[in-house]
């Protein structure tokens, strides 16, 4: 949408990537709401994927803007240091930079993981109780995962083969 190597193209950019991914995230909150419907032996239907945008959106708007903006803070080196890479250089050189950024955007991925891993049930949270308000759904999902990291990881790599295969 906003081509271009100029800062402003570039911020705009962000600014737009980060105005869908929250939008994104009420529809994914929806997807949950009828994962939740269906564990509890609830009908389900696919208005129950837009249920939350008439349902106290903003609670998920903040949750998913926490989480989205501490995200793209740790991906800010990877970022800066793809926009600065310097493509006219040879070929050596320009492979030798890619390795560098594609490191540092893994290490940004795996920190941003780990940073945001406290509040992971977050959306969980606020689906379950339309009455909470996202700060107390933030701690209480902080608070339930006190102690569980180890099982956490565990149950998302348990995916990962899964993820692979449907790749």
């Amino acid at each position: 949408l906003f081509q271009g190597n100029s800062m402003f193209n570039l911020v705009m950019s962000q600014i737009f990537s980060l105005i869908i991914s929250v939008v994104m995230s009420v529809f994914s909150a929806g997807v949950y709401y009828m994962f939740l419907n269906v564990s509890r032996g609830k009908k389900t239907s696919m208005q129950d994927v837009t249920y939350l945008f008439y349902h106290h959106p903003d609670r998920i708007i903040v949750v998913s803007l926490i989480v989205t903006v501490v995200q793209y803070l740790l991906m800010l080196p990877s970022m800066i240091m793809n926009y600065r890479m310097d493509v006219s250089a040879n070929l050596l050189e320009v492979l030798q930079q890619s390795l560098l950024v594609s490191l540092v955007m893994f290490v940004g991925i795996v920190v941003a993981q780990l940073v945001t891993m406290p509040i992971a049930f977050g959306y969980y949270l606020l689906i379950d109780d339309v009455e909470m308000n996202a700060t107390d759904a933030l701690k209480k999902s902080m608070q339930m995962m006190k102690g569980n990291y180890g099982r956490y990881i565990y149950m998302q790599l348990s995916f990962l083969g899964l993820m692979i295969l449907g790749v």
